[in-house]
């Protein structure tokens, strides 16, 4: 007999920022074929889409957009220095 896993989407983010990193799918679970295992780090929650100059973070029990600002240039107005 063929035994049939059920697998399902999967939402992974990083541990310490809980940014969005990619979709993937879920692991089968050999003890029970219709519970897949979903590992840390990770929800079935479906992502918001992608908007310029956000992030997507975990928020516990939903996705936020925060704003997001790494790379861009700005100056010190204490020091008048460009800075990264």
């Amino acid at each position: 007999m063929v035994e049939t896993y059920k697998q399902i989407d999967i939402y992974l983010y990083d541990p310490t920022t809980k940014e969005f990193l990619y979709k993937g799918i879920s692991d089968k679970n050999p003890l029970n074929p219709d519970e897949p295992i979903i590992p840390a780090c990770a929800t079935t929650v479906i992502p918001p889409e992608f908007t310029k100059g956000y992030a997507i973070v975990w928020a516990g029990n939903k996705w936020k957009k925060i704003e997001d600002h790494r790379g861009e240039t700005y100056y010190n107005t204490t020091t008048e220095s460009k800075e990264v």
